[in-house]
């Protein structure tokens, strides 16, 4: 059974984690240490993903990605939404890149509705690789709200 926990530990910890979800060093070492974590554990109490909330904002999440489609993801933001809930926000906000299909569909099925586009986030300037995800090229970010 997966356990759901605040990461109490060094950041370095989970390096990888966060890259998986980053792919712009400059921008991670801007921001990885802020805000709180939370860990998924399996049930050896291995660390398998992690969410980092900053304020009201999903800011980095990842599952290893051997252990991706177990349902890790869905338990990490369902407590951050539950977390946000109890603390009074009126609303949970985070965001993606416009390509990632995949992810735009995760979130939305979690309640997210698309907020606004920024264009040439995810280009080199900024410290990302030119990436295509299933083809198409990454580079506008999506913003997505969810309203508590």
């Amino acid at each position: 059974m997966a356990t759901i926990e605040w990461f109490e530990g060094d950041r370095d910890e989970l390096q990888e984690l966060f890259e998986l979800a980053d792919d712009s060093p400059p921008a991670l070492a801007e921001y990885r240490d802020e805000g709180r974590v939370l860990v998924a554990r399996d049930d050896e109490r291995v660390i398998v993903g992690h969410l980092q909330l900053i304020g009201a904002e999903i800011k980095n999440v990842a599952v290893r990605e051997e252990r991706q489609g177990e349902g890790f993801g869905v338990l990490l933001v369902d407590r951050a939404i539950a977390h946000a809930r109890e603390e009074g926000m009126p609303e949970l906000v985070l965001s993606t890149a416009t390509a990632d299909t995949t992810l735009l569909r995760f979130y939305m099925r979690r309640g997210f509705r698309m907020q606004r586009i920024v264009r040439d986030v995810f280009t080199p300037a900024n410290g990302y690789p030119e990436i295509a995800i299933d083809g198409v090229p990454m580079r506008d970010q999506v913003w997505l709200s969810l309203e508590l």
